[in-house]
């Protein structure tokens, strides 16, 4: 039997590990539309004990383990976005040769799109942070678990995003030839040290995740009013396509950034209201019953 040669395996790894971070966004996402997701014992711990911590423990390893979760429509449904993310990337190169010729024409979207990509850097984290100092300072509690949730989202996103960066090395579209090249872990190795890794840290674009994480929880805080998740998820949108317009990330690179921040947003808020859901609580002693409530 011939044994499998380095590029075949190497290949293998990442086809493997791919499937598995997509699923990873695609199941965290449906994980956060279900409403009995988390285990009874975990929820009640959360209720006694709702520190930070454990919240972000608790967020953490669901995010993690959620593609070892899915079932049936699930499972179906992860497979597709699977799928359509392959044919995207097998236009990656050409849409990125559109784009930055289209870039090198008009020299004010380049202008606009240094500041909308702020929206997944310095920018977002700004914005969530005044939702926080807002809500300490004016009392207001909406305000105030906005900008934790988006704090919180972000966090979880990032440490998602700077492990997949490193395992799959996605050469960046302006890299050398331009071409699309995956080096995984064992090929970044040599470039560690040298101010040349973040050449190979494409996939997935952190900007947009951590973009559509944020939008997602402000969008969901205020949906009573209509307007706010269009403006939410717009302005997430453009600052993902800022990443193509950068020559910073291939297409596909922002699709799953999208589908891994929008479902970690919606993972968290979910599980941020459960937490502080009202828990009525009946006792009864010497003095009659009463009826009291845990939050």
């Amino acid at each position: 039997m011939n044994k499998i040669n380095k590029p075949t395996r190497s290949l293998t790894v990442i086809l493997l590990l791919f499937c598995l971070f997509s699923q990873i966004g695609t199941a965290t996402l449906l994980a956060a539309g279900s409403q009995e997701n988390a285990e009874p014992g975990q929820q009640a711990l959360a209720d006694k004990e709702p520190t930070l911590f454990r919240e972000l423990w608790q967020d953490e390893k669901e995010i993690w383990t959620s593609p070892f979760r899915m079932k049936g429509r699930q499972i179906l449904i992860a497979g597709a976005v699977l799928a359509a993310t392959g044919l995207i990337m097998t236009q990656d190169e050409e849409v990125a040769d559109t784009i930055i010729n289209y870039h090198d024409r008009h020299q004010w979207l380049h202008v606009a799109s240094k500041d909308f990509t702020q929206l997944g850097g310095l920018g977002a984290w700004a914005i969530a942070g005044g939702f926080l100092v807002e809500g300490l300072l004016a009392k207001d509690s909406k305000a105030k678990d906005t900008g934790l949730m988006g704090l919180e989202a972000m966090l979880h996103t990032s440490l998602l995003t700077g492990v997949s960066k490193y395992l799959f090395a996605r050469q960046r579209p302006f890299v050398e030839d331009g071409r699309d090249h995956w080096l995984g872990l064992w090929g970044i190795e040599k470039y560690i040290g040298t101010g040349r890794a973040s050449d190979f840290t494409s996939f997935f674009s952190g900007h947009t995740a951590v973009a559509f994480s944020l939008a997602t929880v402000i969008a969901e805080q205020y949906r009573d009013h209509g307007w706010v998740p269009w403006v939410c998820y717009t302005l997430a949108g453009v600052e993902g396509l800022t990443r193509t317009v950068e020559y910073k990330h291939w297409l596909s690179d922002v699709v799953i950034g999208a589908v891994v921040g929008f479902g970690i947003g919606k993972l968290v808020v979910r599980n941020h209201r459960k937490r502080r859901m009202l828990i009525p609580i009946i006792t009864s002693g010497r003095g009659g019953v009463s009826l009291g409530f845990l939050f």
